[in-house]
């Protein structure tokens, strides 16, 4: 379990590192990732 919520930590700082620029884009991002990550880890 740590070790996803990890992943899910280090890939949404990856977005907002990559996407700064467009602050919009990395909040739907995040969200999207969040949520995937979110409903596979329910459902393992």
């Amino acid at each position: 379990m740590e070790a996803t919520d990890q992943y899910g930590v280090n890939v949404s700082q990856g977005l907002l590192s990559q996407h700064k620029n467009n602050k919009r884009l990395t909040t739907s991002c995040v969200q999207t990732m969040f949520k995937k990550h979110m409903s596979s880890k329910h459902e393992g």
